[in-house]
């Protein structure tokens, strides 16, 4: 991430509650416009595995403002 993006700093955090498991990632590089670089940052496969254990994924990036996955499934 902190190559690719050209971060200088990113972020994880990994949430357990009692009825979700959330993930966050965020960096304050580069960004991408989501809708177009879905497939080639991989985050399609995230999404993927998100979905077929029932959770979701969201993604949040614009160019030069750097960008946040969300991701959560069910405990």
């Amino acid at each position: 991430m902190l190559k690719h993006a050209r971060a200088r700093a990113a972020r994880v955090r990994l949430e357990f509650a009692s009825d979700n498991i959330t993930l966050e990632v965020s960096d304050d590089g580069v960004g991408f416009e989501p809708a177009l670089a879905i497939r080639d940052h991989g985050l399609d496969r995230v999404r993927d595995v998100a979905a077929r254990l029932g959770g979701t994924v969201s993604i949040q990036s614009s160019i030069g403002r750097g960008t946040r996955v969300l991701a959560k499934v069910p405990r």
